[in-house]
């Protein structure tokens, strides 16, 4: 059974016939396929994200050796890699070359290093706090021994882990 188009839809489905016999052609792709692709990638350009629309329409991406598609780009991601011979390590190398000069790739070194001064200034005051205690202990533990209040087995006044320790260990 045939459909019934209007005038004013027979130029929307030639527009789809022409796309379909292009895709299945050019691509081997069926419209199923296409629209699944296109569902699979949620209407987005695999590289970029940017969403699809009649302003920015997606590019079926292929291997051009084999001919095997690979996905849907927006027009710059398809031109940036076809520009760049879909060749990965020209692309890592474009990487490489732009990492200088990418504002979000800063903005993550920066902020890798605003989380590594915390640490170190989180260390520092670990370090003081720790020192601070030793310095503590030693003191108890000299008034203690100059008192002669203490003997060798009478160490457990201390925490399990002060009761192997001397004088020297205190020393600052």
């Amino acid at each position: 059974m045939s459909s019934i188009t209007t005038p004013a839809e027979e130029p929307k489905q030639t527009k789809i016939k022409v796309f379909e016999a292009r895709i299945l052609t050019k691509y081997e792709l069926t419209i199923i396929e296409y629209s699944e692709l296109y569902r699979t990638q949620e209407g987005k350009c695999a590289i970029c994200q940017v969403q699809f629309s009649n302003e920015n329409p997606s590019n079926i991406d292929h291997n051009h050796h084999t001919g095997k598609v690979r996905g849907l780009l927006c027009g710059n991601c398809n031109k940036g890699i076809g520009f760049l011979r879909d060749s990965i390590p020209y692309l890592e190398k474009a990487i490489e070359y732009l990492k200088p000069y990418d504002t979000q790739y800063i903005n993550n070194l920066i902020k890798k290093s605003a989380k590594l001064k915390e640490e170190i200034e989180r260390l520092r005051n670990e370090n003081e706090r720790l020192r601070n205690e030793k310095k503590v202990i030693r003191s108890i533990f000299e008034i203690l021994m100059y008192n002669e209040k203490i003997k060798d087995d009478d160490l457990s006044i201390f925490p399990t882990k002060y009761t192997n320790l001397d004088s020297k260990t205190f020393q600052c």
